[in-house]
């Protein structure tokens, strides 16, 4: 059987179902016929009365709640013929529920929602008196104005491109293209990603070392040619009284503190010229290893630290002539200072 012959006969069936079945349709149906049909069309004119309508329906609610009656508000319009100019859908829905919530309210609050209700419809009524050519002519002033605020110079956002920003697309678009080719080639060449990979880890561990080695070169003597002899600074001055200390305490006889006091003269001697960074945590070794290996500081700092490791921390016997020996050692980093200063004078003659 044809399917236009089926689908009469089944909703004859359901309709005769069940009334509530029936009535649902008819609703249905009822609503879809409401939402179809177009409000009624009138004039600006019409919509004028409309509003004055209104505006006496809200003047005499707020005189009497029995005033307040949602069915005496205008039915939606459509002001002016859909799709002209200054043509509009008004809506009096809100209306609507104005007047049901001052219906149950008390004076004072009536009066209130009536009064917000009359203030709205005052500015439709003024609205409505603005003549259209006038309206018009008001909008293109307005617009002119804020075409001419927009072509100021601070609301140029067009930035032509430098010469730079062509030359970083370019090289971002080959790196782009790289990557792509990698991925393409990838699929075939399964050794390709284990490589890239293990280069990324070795150059950064090269980077890793290459810092390293820069923070720890740093830190070993720096002696500036050219630049004549080191200023006199605290740490010169501190280093003097160590070694006047160590003066004093070989007159007394005191050779083990003679000793210990000349080794940390000679400490502060050559951080006043920035030997290494300061860190009183080092161990004496590890001063000698700082300096420049072979040069006049690290062999006379090797010498005074083999003697204080042997008079200071092995407690062993001593006497002025090592004391002698160690401030012969002590003498020879000015001297080797002093040398450095003049060889470098002489390259420059």
């Amino acid at each position: 059987m044809p399917t236009t012959l089926l689908w009469p006969r089944f909703m004859a069936r359901i309709w005769r179902a069940s009334w509530p079945l029936r009535l649902v349709l008819l609703l249905a149906a009822a609503c879809a016929a409401a939402q179809g049909q177009a409000p009624p069309t009138i004039s600006v004119g019409e919509f004028a009365d409309n509003v004055s309508q209104m505006q006496a329906l809200a003047a005499a609610c707020e005189a009497a709640s029995s005033s307040c009656d949602a069915l005496k508000v205008v039915a939606d319009t459509q002001v002016g013929k859909e799709g002209e100019a200054g043509s509009f859908a008004m809506h009096w829905r809100w209306l609507r529920e104005a007047m049901d919530k001052a219906k149950d309210s008390d004076a004072s609050h009536r009066t209130e929602q009536m009064r917000d209700v009359t203030v709205r419809l005052q500015q439709m009524s003024q609205e409505l008196e603005v003549d259209p050519a006038h309206s018009q002519s008001g909008f293109q002033k307005i617009r002119s104005q804020a075409d001419s605020i927009l072509a100021q110079k601070e609301f140029q956002r067009t930035v032509q491109e430098s010469w730079w920003d062509r030359l970083m697309v370019r090289f971002w678009s080959w790196v782009a293209r790289g990557l792509s080719r990698i991925g393409r080639i990838s699929g075939k060449a399964q050794w390709l990603g284990p490589l890239l990979e293990w280069g990324l880890f070795i150059a950064a561990a090269a980077g890793l070392l290459f810092f390293i080695f820069r923070n720890v070169s740093q830190q070993r003597l720096r002696v500036v040619m050219g630049e004549g002899a080191a200023a006199r600074t605290a740490w010169d001055r501190e280093s003097q009284d160590w070694a006047r200390l160590a003066d004093a305490s070989a007159a007394q006889g005191d050779w083990r503190e003679a000793v210990h006091e000349l080794y940390w003269a000679a400490i502060v001697y050559l951080e006043a010229r920035r030997a290494w960074r300061h860190n009183p945590s080092r161990t004496p070794r590890e001063y000698v290893r700082l300096l420049k290996p072979g040069s006049i500081q690290q062999t006379a700092l090797r010498g005074l630290t083999q003697t204080l490791e042997r008079v200071w921390y092995g407690f062993g016997e001593t006497d002025a002539a090592e004391y002698v020996r160690a401030r012969a050692l002590f003498d020879s980093l000015a001297s080797g200072d002093a040398a450095a200063s003049a060889a470098s004078a002489t390259e420059a003659v």
